[in-house]
């Protein structure tokens, strides 16, 4: 099986030989680039194993508000997975094919958000006892419904100078709904202030108003008051 695999990755055949001076005979060999059928076979010997894979998110969003977006992988020791994250995030497990080294990648479907990658690069080996993580900082521009896309693939290096290949494992769109906040409210910051300011105008103007009313009415009391006491 390994001898039926090398000999597939470095393609290498027999172009022809010749009969030179002297009796010796020269052999020329050509390197050929990987088949669709060697392609799918390194697929199938690099991927083959099983495991999960779980994306974890905030639910809704808050705009203007940065906030982290998780993928777990696992080969085992699936209750790890949930592990110091938050509470309140929705969290989506998924059964996968895992390899040994393994990327991640999270990109929005238009600019309604901001996203950062938290870790140096998208691409990570993962170990069979431990949970592999990514990480993005997402901050979400304009409230209401928008879509970020995730990608996650076995990464395949067959050596032997062929191009290393990414298949697809987890593959999806995910619909975010934003509810307004720090940007919706900065935007209303000003009219805010100018009611408040306006209330406490009108709150002192109507005390004003009303405290000679209020007196004269205090004073008449205690008269009416005092006349009862002289009278008895």
């Amino acid at each position: 099986m390994h001898k039926l695999l090398i000999a597939s990755l470095l393609g290498v055949v027999l172009a022809s030989a010749q009969e030179l001076n002297g009796g010796v005979t020269f052999f020329a060999f050509a390197v050929l680039p990987p088949s669709t059928t060697q392609i799918q076979v390194l697929k199938k010997v690099g991927d083959k194993q099983r495991g999960k894979g779980q994306l974890t998110y905030p639910e809704p969003m808050t705009e203007g508000e940065p906030q982290r977006f998780f993928y777990r992988v696992a080969k085992s020791k699936y209750e790890d997975l949930l592990a110091g994250l938050p509470k309140n995030d929705r969290n989506e497990v998924k059964d996968i094919r895992v390899g040994r080294s393994m990327s991640a990648s999270l990109i929005a479907d238009s600019d309604e958000f901001k996203i950062i990658p938290l870790q140096d690069s998208p691409e990570q080996v993962l170990l069979d006892d431990e949970v592999t993580e990514w990480q993005w900082e997402v901050t979400a521009k304009q409230w209401g419904t928008h879509y970020i896309h995730l990608t996650v693939g076995v990464v395949l290096d067959p050596g032997g100078g062929l191009p290393v290949k990414k298949f697809a494992v987890d593959d999806r769109t995910i619909k975010i709904n934003i509810s307004g906040g720090y940007e919706l409210s900065r935007g209303y910051r000003p009219i805010l202030e100018l009611v408040a300011l306006l209330i406490a105008a009108m709150s002192g103007t109507i005390t004003l108003l009303l405290s000679p009313v209020i007196r004269r009415w205090w004073r008449k009391k205690n008269e009416a008051k005092k006349k009862r006491i002289v009278a008895a």
